[in-house]
């Protein structure tokens, strides 16, 4: 097998477990839902502040465009 794609990407596979995976890990309300608000608030940290290498090469280009021009 030359190239192998995944079916479900690991973020979704993860995501799966979490949310799901609480009610057997801990049994009680309450501390299954302070695992899933902790997952969710992690995930969104993680989009929303890991830096991507492709914004900010865009973002330099942007700029010495602007440079350029001026």
């Amino acid at each position: 097998m030359i190239g192998r794609r995944r079916l479900v990407p690991a973020w979704s596979r993860l995501a799966l477990l979490t949310l799901h995976g609480s009610v057997l890990v801990a049994p009680e309300s309450a501390a299954g839902g302070l695992i899933r608000l902790s997952f969710v608030v992690a995930s969104t940290a993680y989009v929303l502040l890991w830096p991507r290498r492709d914004r900010i090469r865009a973002r330099r280009r942007r700029s010495h465009a602007v440079t350029r021009v001026t």
